[in-house]
């Protein structure tokens, strides 16, 4: 069967369809990488949605001037090795030639390796991530993205300067992250990094809670009074401020972080779907703190590639609680850059670099702030400091665990 198609020039063409292949005309869109908001499908000439039926009296109107065969079949450079197991790519534009062209690296294990730790360690020279006589906290919780990011410190530990390194880890207690919290503590001991593992008891101390920690915590993952999205904002607030409290006391204000580059820019999507002012990446000062995000230009994949061929002895960690997963915003933002990166592969060079810029003309606008229970700093948007509190500590009191 074929489907004409008439472009915003009036010239005509068609598609070829096979009628098994696609049930509707959206999924015809799709496989040919069209975008429905391009397209003004008819039936019988009247306008019609994308979700009917393929039939002989379709037919297809492109309502702007875009040269869809050259986007959809962009020029790929490849470079080829044996015994491939990853591509990375990058997308350039050539704005003086108007070219855009595709380059692909096939990499072997070895290459893989050595791509992963070279990226990792220029994020590092680049942002300057290690100053010079200045004490480095490292968040190293035992999950994969934290597990590699304190493998790779450590092994090239005397290329990076011999820096002075403290890990902070949270206590778990229970059996459903046994093997996460012992590769939490097992590798500052390889390394010999000095380790500090943060109790549950400091955890209470710190938020003022009327109960044990442990208890706000099975309470927390087992109520309905809170979506997805509070549920892991408490807990990954929780998380940051005490890895910031513990390593202020001993005297550490320099802060890694193993956040990869879905998370990073899902951050930056959330920044301009809601207004909030935020700090640069992938450095985020904070006063007093500077955070440091050296996975920042790696992605999930990635990371979990590194670890099965580098170090397959820390794999094994527990599945995420249900809790960790997160919200179904949250999951959509995470799949939405998955998506991006897909469709323009290396953009995360251009946005980081970008929102580093528009960060800077929003720095005289961002008013600190700090939560009037566990000191956190805020970014105050609401003039009214005396009820400030930090996202953290208002579900702790909505469920009424602060004292």
């Amino acid at each position: 069967m074929r489907i004409f198609v008439t472009d915003s020039l009036k010239k005509l063409f068609f598609i070829d369809v096979d009628i098994n292949k696609f049930s509707i005309v959206k999924e015809l869109l799709r496989y040919y990488d069209i975008p429905t908001e391009l397209v003004i499908v008819r039936k019988n000439g009247e306008i019609v949605t994308e979700n009917v039926p393929i039939t002989e009296d379709i037919s297809l109107d492109i309502i702007r001037h875009l040269d869809l065969p050259k986007l959809s079949t962009l020029p790929v450079l490849r470079q080829k090795t044996k015994d491939s197991i990853y591509i990375k790519a990058v997308q350039k534009f050539d704005t003086n030639k108007n070219k855009i062209t595709i380059f692909e690296r096939e990499l072997n294990k070895k290459d893989f390796i050595n791509l992963f730790e070279n990226t990792f360690l220029d994020t590092i020279k680049k942002y300057d991530m290690i100053p010079k006589h200045q004490k480095i906290g490292v968040a190293l919780s035992g999950g994969k993205d934290s597990v590699s990011m304190a493998l790779i410190i450590g092994k090239y530990f005397k290329k990076l300067g011999n820096p002075d390194i403290t890990t902070y880890t949270l206590e778990g207690w229970g059996q459903e992250q046994e093997n996460t919290y012992r590769y939490a503590r097992e590798i500052p001991v390889k390394f010999d990094f000095k380790h500090r593992v943060i109790t549950t008891e400091e955890i209470t101390k710190a938020f003022h809670l009327n109960k044990k920690y442990e208890k706000v915590f099975e309470e927390i993952v087992k109520t309905k009074k809170l979506t997805p999205n509070e549920k892991t904002l408490v807990l990954a607030q929780t998380q940051r401020r005490m890895v910031e409290i513990t390593a202020a006391n001993d005297g550490i204000y320099n802060l890694f972080f193993a956040l990869n580059k879905e998370d990073l820019l899902s951050e930056v999507i959330l920044t301009y779907t809601t207004g909030h002012l935020a700090f640069s990446l992938p450095v985020r000062p904070v006063a007093p703190f500077t955070y440091y995000y050296p996975l920042a230009f790696l992605s999930k994949k990635e990371v979990a590639i590194y670890l099965n061929l580098a170090y397959p002895q820390y794999i094994n960690q527990e599945p995420s609680q249900l809790v960790e997963c997160g919200s179904q915003t949250a999951q959509f933002h995470i799949k939405f850059c998955d998506n991006l990166f897909e469709i323009w592969p290396g953009i995360e060079y251009e946005l980081f670099s970008a929102y580093k810029k528009i960060t800077a003309y929003m720095k005289d606008k961002i008013v600190l702030s700090k939560c009037r229970n566990c000191g956190s700093t805020l970014v105050d948007e609401s003039n009214d400091t005396s009820k400030l509190m930090c996202g953290g500590c208002k579900i702790y009191k909505k469920l009424g665990f602060i004292k």
